[in-house]
């Protein structure tokens, strides 16, 4: 017999533990990336709360130095301006400075 038929040819396609193996790092790859995009839309979610609170907290200290809102201490109004009025409420609180005639306002 001559050397080239005593060599063995490799197996055409692949064995059932190579599939086995990537179909398992397949299905944890797609498990982490699943999750990530969960916390991805829970932040953009919780950024986008932020910047809405935000808004409507400067737009408030705009109305009461404007005068459209007296200065009085409240508690707990609801933000009427946009469409969520039972999921935003306000505070004001006032504190009086040691300069006559100023407050301070939250």
């Amino acid at each position: 017999m001559t050397r080239s038929r005593l060599r063995r040819k490799p197996p055409a396609g692949i064995t059932l533990l190579e599939v086995v193996l990537s179909i398992t790092i397949l299905g944890s790859s797609m498990a982490t990336i699943s999750e990530l995009v969960r916390v991805g839309g829970v932040s953009a979610a919780r950024a986008r709360d932020m910047t809405n609170a935000q808004l409507m907290c400067e737009s408030k200290l705009n109305e009461l130095v404007a005068g459209v809102i007296p200065i009085a201490a409240a508690t707990q109004q609801p933000v009427e301006d946009i469409g969520l009025v039972d999921l935003w409420y306000y505070s004001v609180a006032l504190t009086q400075l040691e300069t006559q005639g100023l407050v301070a306002v939250q």
